[in-house]
């Protein structure tokens, strides 16, 4: 793995070791997904490298946003007033998609479980993951659950609908609110971020894809997947360039 990094680096650039280091759980981020795309029960359609949003899963025709961040212990734990601005974002992010969108804020960080709710207050993060969690599993809510899940969505709902208008100018109604507040996933604490084993998860996908063939060996996969986080670092790339010069051209045009 250091030999891949060493050549990420060399396209990627001397911008300092945290910077590559984020940038590089991000690319094993997105390798990890599409090595999932070889499990048919995945759904999985596509996977896009800064394809708007950092990784994008097309998934049975939904559009999966994931927004990833990492972040140091010593920050502490993410608070819901921390999280929102970047879930507006996200939120935004839906209009470059045609479809349903889901949203998924990932980050190796944990979510606070301290922040009290109220009036002016966003409340802890850890109770509305939990919370949300528990709807995209399908199980239903116990009545006191409900009811904290009623509490921040009538603290959520007009932050998020104030949010979009003065970032954005996107201008949406309560429904649309709670909507994209349900089709959220918080993914703090991730073991996916930093602790991934992607190589593992390789060789489980192939044994699963050809049950008939003898496994690749420890060094067949290692270049399998050096060559797939290659692939992925180039792609992201090319779509970041290509972004770019899009929006070039239209500022271009409009003057």
């Amino acid at each position: 793995m250091k030999r891949i990094k060493a050549q990420v680096l060399r396209e990627f650039g001397d911008h300092g070791a945290d910077t590559l280091e984020r940038y590089f759980v991000q690319i094993e981020y997105t390798a990890f997904w599409c090595i999932r795309m070889l499990r048919h029960a995945e759904g999985i359609e596509a996977v896009i490298p800064e394809g708007v949003e950092d990784a994008v899963i097309v998934r049975l025709g939904i559009n999966e946003l994931h927004q990833i961040k990492t972040r140091d212990e010593s920050q502490g734990p993410w608070t819901n007033a921390e999280v929102l601005p970047i879930l507006c974002q996200q939120y935004q992010r839906r209009n470059a998609f045609l479809g349903q969108c889901h949203f998924h804020f990932v980050s190796n960080q944990m979510a606070d479980a301290k922040t009290s709710l109220g009036p002016r207050s966003l409340g802890p993060l850890y109770p509305l993951k939990h919370l949300l969690e528990i709807k995209h599993d399908g199980q239903a809510y116990k009545v006191e659950e409900q009811q904290e899940l009623q509490r921040f969505e009538g603290i959520f709902v007009p932050r998020i609908r104030d949010g979009l208008v003065k970032d954005y100018h996107d201008n949406i109604d309560d429904a649309t609110a709670l909507e994209l507040l349900h089709n959220t996933w918080i993914e703090t604490d991730s073991s996916r971020l930093r602790n991934a084993d992607n190589i593992t998860e390789l060789d489980s996908a192939f044994r699963e894809l050809y049950p008939d063939l003898p496994a690749y060996t420890l060094s067949e996969l290692s270049e399998i997947y050096d060559r797939l986080v290659l692939l992925v670092f180039v792609r992201a790339q090319d779509i970041a360039n290509s972004f770019i010069s899009k929006k070039a051209q239209d500022i271009a045009n409009s003057l």
